[in-house]
């Protein structure tokens, strides 16, 4: 499958608190340390942001004293889980505050006349401690964790049936639910356009029918090579987009239905893209052409406006659509002018043993094939060889003088063919 429905594919985390947060260890995020009393905002590491308030002053050692508030905030995409306010001396005991929510406050209380302060920690829920706090606030350190970014579970490029993830810092439950694949409506596949020339205003190919999904097509140069998605549209390839006779390869698959709007996905309603199915092979003819001219002598040619003279009463190459104008040599006047378009190549039959064969004159043994698909094929791209197989592994295949024939090979009736017998190892 080429582009895949996202709307069905559901990953549930397995969370280690009824409060939604990923299961992490905590970690010290930062500590900001006491550095002036003035009203300020400190960032730590561009993680934590302390906004003073108040502070009525500050001890290089006691850190922030008298009455006051501290604020603790995280930076996006942290969270902060506690914040450990310290005094100095260290022997003073620690105030600390844990809770999931930011920001925190601590507020300086001033008791006994001043010689003694406590601190009132409280977060926005409004939970607050307090006790004996002696010299202030000199450090704190902030603990917290880092949130975690979503979980993104994309196709692998050039892959059909893979998808990728980051595992993440927790355990993960991964739950799939797979739309089904696009399918082609019965007998819906698309078919060659046969007889078409290169500069024909012309589809190649009929449409393909899908009730799934919607069809897209690209034209490629090989049979087994695909072209990039990014060649793929859903208009029908022309002639005469083309640009030189010759196969084309025409692949093709199935753009899945969405789920319509208003509606929950389904099987019956919602579709994956199809693998790229394909190719239809197309031989596009050339449109150069031959201007036969009877009393050529007496005349004279131009084709696309340049000149042209006859050789043995032919001009050629003329393209189709090129405009001809033919005049009449001097002394002479046209009483009537007809043109005809030329027949096709007459057919004509070879007999190989006991098969016989139709061609054409010029044609070579890949186009020798397609007239004659019921009796013989291409195999591998360098022998002719009988449909019917006298046994596995072994063909039937066209010689001279035990040559190989090639699909390449123009047809010379008065050569030699015979038939020889192959046995392949694939």
């Amino acid at each position: 499958m080429i582009q895949y429905k996202h709307i069905l594919m559901t990953l549930a985390l397995l969370l280690t608190a009824v409060t939604g947060a990923w299961a992490q260890e905590e970690v010290l995020l930062t500590t900001v340390t006491a550095t002036g009393h003035t009203s300020y905002s400190q960032s730590s590491d561009g993680i934590v942001t302390v906004t003073l308030n108040n502070i009525d002053s500050y001890h290089y050692t006691y850190g922030w004293l008298n009455s006051g508030s501290v604020t603790v905030e995280a930076a996006q995409g942290y969270t902060i889980t506690r914040c450990v306010f310290k005094q100095n001396p260290s022997s003073r005991p620690n105030r600390v505050l844990v809770d999931d929510q930011a920001p925190f406050t601590a507020t300086i209380v001033e008791v006994n006349g001043g010689e003694e302060y406590y601190v009132s920690a409280a977060t926005s829920t409004g939970d607050a401690i307090g006790d004996d706090f002696m010299n202030g606030i000199s450090t704190i350190e902030v603990y917290g964790y880092l949130a975690e970014a979503p979980i993104t579970v994309e196709p692998v490029a050039g892959k059909t049936n893979q998808w990728t993830f980051s595992m993440p810092g927790s355990d993960v439950v991964l739950t799939p639910l797979y739309a089904p694949a696009a399918q082609l409506a019965e007998n819906g596949a698309p078919a060659a356009v046969s007889g078409l020339e290169i500069a024909a205003d012309a589809a190649i190919i009929t449409a393909g029918q899908s009730a799934q999904g919607t069809l897209l097509y690209a034209v490629g140069t090989s049979e087994t090579e695909k072209p990039a998605l990014t060649a793929f549209a859903a208009t029908l390839p022309n002639a005469k987009d083309q640009t030189a006779a010759g196969n084309y390869y025409v692949w093709y698959y199935i753009q899945g239905q969405d789920t319509p709007q208003g509606q929950e996905p389904t099987a019956e309603n919602t579709f994956n893209d199809s693998e790229i199915m394909g190719p239809v092979k197309v031989e596009l003819l050339t449109n150069e052409h031959t201007l036969n001219i009877k009393q050529s002598p007496n005349i004279t040619v131009t084709v696309a406006g340049t000149a042209k003279t006859p050789t043995d009463d032919k001009v050629t190459p003329v393209t189709t659509g090129q405009e001809v104008k033919i005049k009449a040599a001097t002394g002479y006047k046209f009483r009537k002018v007809e043109v005809k378009k030329g027949g096709a190549a007459a057919a004509k039959t070879i007999t190989i043993g006991d098969m016989e064969l139709t061609y054409a004159d010029g044609d070579t043994w890949e186009t020798i094939v397609s007239k004659n698909s019921d009796k013989i094929k291409t195999l591998s791209g360098r022998y002719i060889v009988q449909v019917a197989q006298p046994a596995p592994d072994t063909y039937t295949y066209i010689h001279v003088w035990y040559t190989g024939v090639k699909p390449s090979d123009i047809i010379d009736p008065s050569k030699n063919y015979q038939w020889g017998t192959m046995e392949v190892a694939w």
